[in-house]
């Protein structure tokens, strides 16, 4: 019988142990709205993307994904208008650093 809850406690402590967060996408898969559309929201937005059937395992945990305006770096959509106008686009990829799954 200690046997049996030796080996249990060692699969959950395995199972269960935390992972660094690595994206499997390995091609860029882009997640934004579709050309022209935006959400019209009055204060700063941010924004969380996760898959239905995972959402602890497939996620974006904390990587930006609301703009509200075009930038050299990350935003390049021109619907999210200009900083403070409230016009919000969700762009980013799937593939980027600090995507979980």
């Amino acid at each position: 019988m200690r046997r049996i809850n030796l080996f249990v406690v060692a699969c959950s402590v395995l199972i269960l142990a935390p992972r660094p967060a690595a994206a499997e996408c390995t091609l860029p898969t882009p997640m934004s709205h579709g050309p022209g559309s935006y959400f019209l929201c009055g204060a700063p937005a941010s924004a969380y993307a996760f898959e239905l059937n995972r959402p602890a395992a497939v996620n974006t945990d904390g990587l930006p994904l609301a703009c509200d305006a075009p930038d050299p770096v990350r935003c390049s959509s021109p619907a999210s208008g200009v900083a403070g106008d409230g016009l919000i686009t969700i762009e980013s990829d799937w593939s980027a650093a600090g995507v979980s799954g």
